[in-house]
């Protein structure tokens, strides 16, 4: 077993995160491994569930400690989401 880095504390996380965290590891692995099935569009829309509920701060906290690099889709996705939610 691995020995946790003193810099490498772990973060805490909510458990919409900790969902969040599921589906895009399960969305890269269906996505990778079976391009058409509806497994990857359930759990799609359940992570797309989870990204409308969460609150935008909880969002950017989980991408910041994840690390993660949206794809291009993701980022008009995410482009898109936040033009719906921001008061006019």
């Amino acid at each position: 077993m691995k020995k946790q880095s003193v810099a490498a504390a772990p973060v805490e996380m909510n458990r919409d995160q900790m969902h969040l965290g599921y589906c895009e590891t399960r969305l890269n692995g269906l996505g990778v491994n079976a391009p058409g099935s509806t497994e990857l569009a359930r759990v799609r829309a359940a992570r797309d569930d989870i990204i409308a509920r969460m609150d935008p701060a909880d969002l950017a906290a989980y991408r910041k400690a994840a690390n993660l690099a949206m794809t291009p889709e993701q980022r008009a996705e995410d482009a898109e989401r936040q033009a719906e939610t921001e008061p006019r």
